[in-house]
């Protein structure tokens, strides 16, 4: 066991971070984005950003065709 003054020392070292770690789980608790509340499997989770993505490449493709600027369409390949 730790005597009083080391114990006294680990506890002004540590209270600070335990008391940020319960601040942090209060606020987690309190955002609506916080953590994944969608319900889906990975599979569909990988299928719904496929389709944002094609989505976001569509729209810019529109832009680019309508006169935006060509050197800001960016297409990344795998």
């Amino acid at each position: 066991m730790k005597k009083g003054k080391e114990c006294a020392k680990d506890q002004r070292l540590w209270g600070p971070i335990e008391r940020d770690r319960e601040r942090a789980q209060v606020r987690a608790k309190h955002q609506p984005g916080a953590g994944k509340t969608d319900d889906l499997m990975p599979e569909q989770r990988r299928e719904r950003g496929a389709k944002a993505l094609q989505e976001k490449l569509a729209k810019k493709a529109a832009q680019a065709t309508l006169g935006g600027d060509l050197s800001k369409l960016s297409v990344k390949k795998k």
